[in-house]
């Protein structure tokens, strides 16, 4: 069994905040594999602060450590998901080589309706006013 991590989630581990086991704890023990996506990579990537590359490098290092390299890929044209190993440095080099990489990942949430959007914020009662404002605990529970 797998589980996708907020990104939000992997600063918290990172950070000492949470510890993979307490989410096991708390969610499923039978999860064993915490994949990452290309949509965490672009979150790294869009890191602004001094050091920027050292601090990027660290957080791929707690990427790669928690998800053990195993990648989420969908491939749009066939909508097929597809899980295997990769490190993240290379799934970051790949965004960088595609000019158009950024703009098409911020643009993926628009395939989803603002009706979906409301109607699964309404089932999950996540008030729009908080939504950055949750704690990981919180997410988590």
């Amino acid at each position: 069994m797998l589980a996708y991590l907020d990104y939000n989630i992997i600063v918290s581990l990172e950070q000492n905040k949470l510890k993979l086991n307490e989410i096991l704890a708390r969610i499923n023990s039978r999860i064993t594999s915490f994949p990452f996506s290309a949509s965490h990579i672009q979150e790294t990537d869009n890191i602004t602060s001094d050091g920027r590359e050292l601090f990027i490098q660290q957080r791929l290092k707690t990427i790669a450590a928690i998800s053990q390299c195993d990648y989420i890929y969908l491939e749009h044209i066939s909508n097929k998901v597809s899980i295997f190993k990769e490190t993240p440095e290379n799934v970051l080099e790949t965004i960088r080589q595609a000019p158009f990489a950024k703009s098409m990942m911020n643009n993926y949430v628009n395939l989803i309706s603002e009706g979906q959007r409301n109607e699964l914020r309404a089932l999950l009662g996540i008030d729009t006013r908080e939504l950055n404002n949750y704690k990981s605990e919180d997410v988590i529970n």
